[in-house]
């Protein structure tokens, strides 16, 4: 393991240095970060300018940065979401995990909290301007390899300026999440946490509280309830396997071309209307069922889509399925 790291270290007043300083063994409980990418905040501005920010004043020195990303290098002792190569966005908080607030997992509001590249403690906690540096693993939350450091860095900044109790907030957070719920539930779990927790008092928020997931949306924007019914044609014609588009089309008329048409028929079957979302499958939609109380497989999913060919489902497809017998 490398024993030096290169780290942006603050002295005083514009007094900014490169500095090579080396790194402990890492304590256990704790992980160890090869830099990748930085934001340089507002805050670090004014340490640079003034060696303060506000009432906080560097005493002594300290390394900036605190919008970071980069890959886990070395792990010390239990980090079971973790492992050594991980892309990692890293949030600068570190709280203490025994104060009221963190007992009752509200870690934002920790009475002891420390703050990576801040002087608001003495001793300062060291920030993450540097080649190596080390967090908690809960400060670390994975990120897909398609993110970009940089895009990963500014996360924590970007999400700040999310409004709390909000429709469109709670909209965002709901589509981010369902979007790669069944490819990563883990990196999914980091935005149903925020919807039920900063967002709680929104509708969409309430009912992912209630369902303890991501709740389904119908094709009209609302929300379907865990124990609702709708009634859905028994029987439906059968569709046909998607087109390709050939550029004469729009999108709407591409989409009426995966509704089945009105039956007529007089009977009917309790059910659901779902659309599928990108990164669906017949077993995903399924187990997304199962989750709401509605137990239905893959066999009873084609017999009731007569036509539907499971391995080109299109994202705003309609499906029908069929709900639990009363």
């Amino acid at each position: 393991m490398t024993s030096m790291a290169l780290a942006a270290t603050l002295f005083g007043p514009e007094d900014l240095r490169m500095v090579e300083r080396p790194l402990d063994p890492l304590a256990s409980g704790m992980v160890r970060i090869r830099f990748g990418a930085g934001g340089i905040c507002g805050s670090d501005m004014h340490y640079y300018r003034h060696a303060r920010t506000g009432d906080f004043v560097v005493t002594s020195p300290l390394v900036l940065g605190h919008e970071i990303a980069g890959e886990v290098v070395e792990i010390a002792g239990a980090a079971p979401s973790l492992k050594i190569g991980d892309r990692v966005a890293v949030n600068p908080s570190r709280w203490c995990g025994h104060c009221k607030p963190c007992r009752e997992s509200r870690q934002n509001l920790c009475e002891n909290i420390f703050f990576m590249g801040s002087a608001s403690k003495t001793p300062h906690m060291q920030g993450g301007f540097a080649s190596q540096f080390d967090a908690i693993p809960a400060q670390c939350v994975k990120i897909p390899d398609h993110v970009s450091y940089q895009a990963a860095a500014l996360a924590w900044e970007a999400a700040k300026l999310l409004p709390d109790n909000d429709d469109l907030t709670a909209y965002i957070l709901w589509q981010g999440g369902s979007f790669i719920k069944n490819r990563d539930q883990q990196y999914a779990d980091v935005f149903y946490k925020a919807l039920v927790r900063r967002n709680g008092q929104t509708v969409l928020g309430a009912e992912a509280d209630r369902q303890r997931w991501f709740p389904i949306i119908d094709n009209n924007g609302n929300i379907v309830p865990a124990n609702s019914r709708v009634e859905l044609p028994a029987e439906q014609p059968e569709t046909q396997p998607m087109e390709e588009p050939n550029g004469n089309e729009s999108s709407e008329e591409l989409d009426a071309k995966n509704l089945p048409a009105s039956p007529g028929q007089s009977e009917s079957v309790k059910g659901y209307e779902y659309v599928v979302q990108k990164g669906d499958s017949l077993a995903s939609i399924a187990q997304e069922f199962a989750k709401a109380g509605v137990i239905v497989s893959r066999e009873e999913l084609l017999a009731a889509n007569p036509g539907l060919d499971p391995a080109r489902l299109r994202v705003g497809q309609r499906m029908f399925v069929p709900a639990n017998p009363d």
